[in-house]
């Protein structure tokens, strides 16, 4: 299993998701967490993923 950190998700509102243990969907793949981007004066989130 592998633990994936909590984050912030908008559904109208932000909402606080807890972190959890999840196993991969498949053999081979592992969490990629996510993290804040800057382009062009702008910030943007992009959520963690199964890469």
């Amino acid at each position: 299993m592998v633990w994936i950190d909590g984050d912030w998700f908008w559904r109208d509102r932000w909402i606080w998701r807890p972190g959890r243990w999840a196993y991969p969907p498949r053999p081979g793949v592992r969490w990629a967490p996510g993290h804040w981007w800057h382009r062009e004066g702008h910030w943007f989130w992009r959520p963690g993923r199964w890469r």
